[in-house]
């Protein structure tokens, strides 16, 4: 009897073995595949993102009072929008980097939700009440409101990065190099103006943002430098760029040849909107 005990146990032991391993292995969702199902889910008719954007729309006053990041979400949306579908042709890679997407998409999400909810309140309180003081609401909720706004834009920046080295093989095309520069233009606005909304910093980034929304307008000189710019983009960190040209400088100096390529990149970068935009303008008002 003892026998037929320990050889059903070893039997069934083995069979969780087995269910363990194929869960593992063939049943096993990829990082890549958890992204795509996310954002999927976030897009669809009563997902986090479309409820957000449709309770935002709601919220006139919100609009009023802080336009730009409306603005700015809105563009980023779409782009979003545009640029995850390219996850489904990348299954197969479970990049350890798209664990911290992972556990950022579950923050959004919680952000979007507890942001909607709010707003929803207070859409309701403007129908039931035609006294209520909507513009104090909106200042009460700004912060929760930006907070789950700017979790949407880092990943977004974050998948960018992951299609550069993933999708594009390092390499970079003039839309994908667009999007992921906008993005993280984006990301530094929300950084700024979420402590000043109305700081010059904060309306030249915003300025410069929508100057950059598409090249279609580029001279044949113009694209041609773009393309040598490609060069040296590739082995660039963009986002360390956008953040702080001098630090990243600093911590690369003693590597000459990857300056040159910083610098070429950079240089690209100023000569996009002479006079109203550089990226040190960035590093000054960091500074300050």
């Amino acid at each position: 009897m003892k026998k037929v005990i320990i050889r059903l146990v070893v039997v069934a032991l083995a069979i969780a073995l087995v269910v363990l391993i194929l869960l593992n292995t063939v049943f096993k969702v990829s990082n890549t595949q958890k992204v795509y199902n996310s954002l999927n889910d976030a897009f669809s008719s009563s997902g986090t993102i479309t409820s957000m954007t449709k309770e935002l729309h709601d919220l006139d006053e919100f609009d009023s009072a802080y336009g730009d990041y409306v603005v700015i979400f809105s563009d980023e949306l779409k782009n979003l929008q545009s640029i995850y579908p390219k996850l489904y042709y990348l299954f197969n890679e479970d990049d350890d980097k798209l664990t911290s997407i992972v556990e950022n998409l579950d923050q959004m999400q919680e952000s979007l939700k507890k942001a909607t909810k709010t707003i929803k309140e207070v859409n309701q309180g403007k129908i039931d009440n035609d006294k209520l003081d909507v513009n104090a609401f909106v200042e009460k909720i700004k912060p929760e409101i930006v907070n789950a706004l700017e979790k949407v834009i880092d990943v977004n920046c974050n998948i960018q990065e992951f299609l550069t080295n993933s999708y594009y093989n390092g390499q970079y095309v003039e839309q994908h190099f667009i999007s992921k520069f906008r993005s993280f233009i984006a990301k530094e606005y929300f950084m700024f103006s979420s402590k000043d909304y109305s700081s010059a910093i904060s309306g030249e980034l915003f300025n410069f943002y929508k100057h950059i929304k598409n090249s279609s307008d580029l001279t044949i000189e113009q694209s041609n430098e773009m393309y040598n710019m490609f060069v040296s983009a590739k082995d660039v960190n963009l986002f360390k760029l956008v953040d702080n040209i001098k630090a990243y400088k600093k911590e690369n100096e003693s590597n000459t040849e990857l300056i040159a390529k910083i610098e070429k990149v950079e240089n690209y970068i100023n000569n996009m909107w002479v006079g109203h935009f550089n990226l040190n303008d960035i590093v000054t008002s960091k500074e300050a």
